[in-house]
């Protein structure tokens, strides 16, 4: 009798070291893991790729910033974006040409706008005219405007223009798809950080359908494993060719786990913008 209670203790105790490990394994597996990844992905670095980043490359990037004005009896109010991310492919006289991802500027209502801020520009806790504090107003009133020239939702892809007398950046985009295991690098406005780069490599072999659950329809995509974020989307994925920076995709968003860790970018690849631009280009 003795030996069935001991045989049953036995069991107990083993039954509750099973569950203890299962219950770490997936502990680790649902929360240290992802936790783990989203950091790698937030912080690796890619000193070749670095070296090659130089001023007209910096210079090519832009953040774009929704403006909108409401109206409350005699008071009119303004807002500000933390901003979204795009990139120049072309310039013609003092007018830019940038790319960005279409759901960055759709469905603009009348009172809203598009501000674009080029890469260098001093953050708002740190503007200052004589020393003196510039409201924010005064801040965003130094910025250009920029005007939807053409987009694409099913591709999400839109070409906006603005004028400014400052010299910027102008970036080729590549002919030919980037393949797996390309070495990658995003220069980005995530989470309201400014012109941040990440590192990474493409990680599918082909497009696959994406949908960011924005309200947008699904794209054709290419996913990365570059860190991207809110704020993200429209950034350029670059890569290098013989020490040239290139264009290879445009970022449209990413996926997260059910905590919100990052786990892949997506980018439309450049031979779909290409054609994109083929189309905007017969229209004009």
């Amino acid at each position: 009798m003795s030996a069935v209670k001991n045989n049953s203790k036995l069991y107990i105790k083993i039954l509750f070291i099973f569950i203890a490990v299962l219950l770490v394994i997936i502990t680790v597996v649902l929360f240290v893991l992802p936790e783990i990844y989203d950091q790698q992905c937030r912080t690796r670095f890619n000193t070749e790729l670095d070296s090659q980043i130089d001023g007209s490359v910096l210079m090519a990037n832009i953040c774009v910033v929704r403006y909108e004005e409401t109206t409350n009896g005699n008071t009119t109010n303004f807002s500000y974006s933390l901003g979204a991310s795009g990139v120049i492919f072309d310039k013609q006289q003092n007018t830019y040409y940038a790319l960005t991802a279409y759901h960055v500027v759709s469905d603009p209502k009348e009172n809203t706008k598009f501000l674009i801020q080029p890469y260098g520009t001093l953050p708002y806790s740190q503007s200052n005219e004589n020393g003196r504090h510039l409201s924010l107003e005064e801040y965003y009133g130094q910025f250009p405007f920029a005007k939807v020239e053409y987009f694409d939702e099913s591709c999400d892809l839109a070409v906006i223009s603005f004028r400014i007398s400052e010299e910027l950046g102008v970036l080729d985009i590549a002919e030919y798809n980037a393949e797996k295991n390309t070495e990658i690098v995003v220069i980005s406005n995530p989470e309201g950080k400014k012109f941040v780069r990440t590192y990474g490599t493409v990680t599918s072999d082909s497009p696959i359908m994406f949908s960011g659950n924005d309200g947008q329809s699904a794209n054709l995509a290419v996913q990365h494993d570059a860190y991207v974020a809110p704020g993200s989307s429209g950034s350029a994925v670059l890569c290098f060719n013989n020490g040239k920076a290139e264009i290879v995709g445009i970022n449209i968003g990413g996926g997260t786990n059910f905590m919100g860790k990052f786990q892949y970018g997506a980018m439309i690849p450049c031979q779909q913008i290409n054609l994109f631009l083929s189309n905007w280009s017969s229209m004009r």
